[in-house]
């Protein structure tokens, strides 16, 4: 197929070269493209073999969030924020978002379906995390691209 300046040809359709730029993939693109292939691994194993892992779901969001979290606030980094004794406000940003990685994984961890807990104050954070990291997917997706 022939297509017009500055579009590509992607089987019978052209579409514009400027979807094909080469975009930074961040820690929530990557968590979301986890949970999302793992929330499909568990519709079709219920489908197929009724075998529910949906208990693992809120696992899984809570520790790929964590690590997603950890990954944006630069944990690699934590060592050199404190080296000169004062921190920046970009640096305490940086702090607060590792801060709630690692309450996101402690939170993951514990909400694992063999432990058994089940506490309000763990469906809290869950909420109030997942929330958080729902609003940093839209700025990131939407708003920053």
């Amino acid at each position: 197929m022939k297509c017009r300046k500055g579009e590509r040809s992607l089987g019978a359709v052209c579409i514009s070269k400027k979807i094909f730029k080469d975009k930074t993939r961040t820690g929530f693109d990557i968590a979301l493209t986890f949970y999302s292939l793992f929330g499909f691994l568990a519709i079709i194993l219920l489908w197929i073999s009724s075998l529910d892992i949906s208990l693992w779901a809120v696992t899984v969001l809570m520790i790929s969030s964590g690590i997603a979290f950890m990954y944006e606030g630069q944990v690699q980094n934590l060592r050199r924020m404190f080296a000169d004794g004062r921190i920046s406000g970009n640096e305490f940003s940086n702090l607060i978002t590792i801060i709630i990685g690692a309450l996101a994984i402690i939170v993951g961890i514990l909400s694992i379906p063999l432990f058994e807990l089940s506490y309000v104050t763990l469906d809290i954070f869950t909420g109030i995390i997942a929330l958080i990291a729902f609003i940093v997917i839209i700025i990131q997706t939407w708003v920053v691209n």
